[in-house]
């Protein structure tokens, strides 16, 4: 894989020193912005450490990765808890030289945005209120949510976007790298294509450039005049915050061809077009994508037998199979339906067996990748165990008003 990237982190207007911290390492694929918090020179120890600690447990890893299965679900889910175990390590490091009043200061802590790519995805990590987006086809769409005060005001509807703004509890964080021993980390695998461009910034930026003027600044001819347009932005914008930004560019890779970029973008239109999944913004379907397997099954053959419990559900994506029952046909499974859902969330064997009636393409989610993706995106994982729920609601009440499962 082949990427461009440019950095730049600027003390802003009106602050004496910067807290703020960034590395942009192509040769590894790692990109991180911290912002450190604590005052008196405590928040540039806090995020120099946080950034080291991330930057250092990835290029150990990084050589032993390469080449791994980026389409599995078992690898991407490896690979979303080797970037917690990163985020946690950073924080156990900040906390210990708070705690101790030598190598750090009491109190310190930091945020935290982690970007790794490798081969044809991307590893996320987040912690705090510094960002990231993804600029796809002339579109920019975000990629973390901020772990504040406001934020968490705006998700339940007690302030308005414009409101948190110039909310007075505008800066306080609900999570950070430091002041506690561990912390809950957002994580996710993303699928990349070539010329994705992904930006980090501190919110420094994020608070003074909105996102239409970053999609603006984002088509400046080079990634370093795109970073100096950005951070002038915001020094323009009043300049009270020191201001970083990280841009990284997919020129190329191996296989990320066309098919392989229509193929995931398959996945992606059947999933949208289902209503436990309709509604997601783009980030939510395609963490929801990342761990779907896919399965290539031939005329005839058995997608799932009867009698056995099942440990995963299916959603067909191209071909039709059918529903059996003692041998019989009982019920026609076309592009988009779900089958086996009941049987997994319930826990009981199926009645009937899954089978396809000409060549095939079947998506299965397993329990436990699905069990992992909702503790890594706790509010995602809440929106789709609510419509799981009103799913199988819905599916108990038909077969209660027909009498019969079959019938």
């Amino acid at each position: 894989m082949h990427v461009d990237s440019a950095a730049l982190s600027d003390v802003g207007l009106q602050r004496t020193h910067n807290e703020d911290c960034c590395v942009a390492d192509d040769a590894h694929g790692i990109y991180v912005v911290c912002d450190g918090m604590g005052g008196a020179e405590a928040g540039e120890i806090a995020s120099a450490m946080a950034l080291d600690s991330v930057t250092q447990f990835f290029r150990r890893r990084v050589a032993e990765l390469r080449g791994g299965d980026v389409q599995s679900p078992a690898f991407r889910q490896r690979l979303a808890r080797l970037a917690d175990s990163a985020i946690q390590e950073a924080c156990q490091h900040v906390y210990q030289a708070a705690s101790d009043g030598v190598s750090g200061k009491p109190g310190m802590g930091t945020t935290l945005t982690l970007l790794v790519l490798l081969d044809r995805v991307a590893i996320t990590g987040h912690v705090g209120d510094t960002r990231m987006y993804l600029k796809r086809d002339e579109k920019l769409y975000p990629l973390t949510r901020d772990h504040s005060f406001v934020n968490e005001m705006v998700s339940r509807g007690a302030l308005s976007a414009e409101e948190a703004l110039h909310h007075p509890m505008a800066n306080v964080l609900t999570r950070a790298v430091g002041p506690q021993a561990n912390v809950a980390a957002d994580t996710n695998v993303l699928d990349i294509y070539e010329d994705d461009l992904f930006f980090l910034c501190s919110d420094g930026v994020s608070k003074g450039v909105d996102e239409p003027g970053m999609l603006t600044a984002l088509g400046a001819p080079t990634l370093k005049a795109a970073c100096q347009v950005i951070v002038d932005a915001a020094n323009a914008a009043g300049g009270d915050d020191n201001a970083t930004v990280v841009m990284a560019r997919v020129r190329e890779s191996t296989g990320m061809h066309h098919p392989y970029r229509e193929a995931v973008e398959e996945k992606i239109r059947t999933l949208a077009s289902l209503p436990v999944f309709a509604g997601l913004d783009p980030s939510e379907l395609a963490a929801v994508v990342s761990v779907a397997g896919q399965r290539s099954v031939a005329k005839d053959e058995v997608i799932s037998r009867a009698g056995l419990k099942s440990e995963q559900f299916y959603v067909l994506v191209r071909g039709r199979a059918s529903l059996r029952l003692m041998g019989a046909e009982v019920l026609d499974i076309n592009v988009g339906k779900v089958f086996g859902d009941v049987e997994m969330f319930v826990g009981k064997p199926a009645l009937m067996e899954a089978v396809a009636v000409e060549s095939s393409e079947v998506l299965t989610f397993a329990r436990a990748h699905l069990e992992d993706l909702f503790l890594r995106d706790a509010p995602l994982g809440v929106k789709l165990l609510w419509r799981f729920t009103t799913a199988l609601s819905t599916k108990v009440d038909e077969v209660l008003r027909r009498g019969t499962l079959t019938e």
